[in-house]
């Protein structure tokens, strides 16, 4: 379906919309707008001496060491747990999500933290990961569904199997056993 010809309608709605939620906010004191950030990880393990990239399916077993860190922060440092961030399992086996620990506010110091606490997330991110093992933020790992060779580490090659992708390249071993995701 040409996306072009929805445009119209959908930029009305949205304007609609945020018309709509500001008219609701606009009599309200005390209450401030709130907002935060996501930050999805492809990891991605770096194989053969760095000449092949791979997805490394290990997204359980970082985020359970990331849980157990975090957990560890917030004890040591409970005046700074609106800062420690927090870290979500995504779609796929090879995706990691962080967010803010806290949603931020309508003041200046909330808009000059945004850059630190994202190096923060990242830094803490990549030192739960293995060595040959690197936390990427792009859109779509280029080798996604290659037939010629495993694009996944370990090798997860099972092809046309997954009801949820509905691909005939990417099997279900790549994608998020949560009910959420399938």
């Amino acid at each position: 379906m040409d996306t072009k010809a929805l445009a119209d309608h959908v930029r009305e709605h949205g304007i609609t919309q945020f018309l709509y939620t500001w008219d609701r906010w606009a009599g309200r004191k005390g209450e401030p707008l709130l907002w935060g950030d996501e930050i999805e990880y492809i990891v991605v393990s770096l194989l053969d001496d760095k000449k092949r990239a791979s997805l490394s399916l290990r997204q359980s077993e970082i985020l359970e060491e990331l849980k157990n860190v975090v957990g560890d922060l917030c004890d040591e440092q409970p005046e700074k747990s609106t800062v420690i961030p927090t870290f979500h399992p995504e779609y796929g086996m090879y995706m990691l999500e962080s967010t803010p620990g806290c949603p931020l506010g309508p003041h200046l110091k909330d808009l000059v933290g945004v850059e630190a606490n994202m190096r923060f997330r990242r830094k803490l991110a990549r030192s739960h990961l293995r060595p040959n093992e690197v936390p990427m933020t792009i859109t779509s790992f280029p080798r996604l569904g290659v037939t010629d060779r495993p694009f996944t580490d370990p090798e997860c090659m099972s092809v046309a199997d997954s009801p949820a992708s509905q691909s005939l390249f990417v099997g279900k071993g790549v994608t998020n056993p949560h009910a959420r995701f399938p």
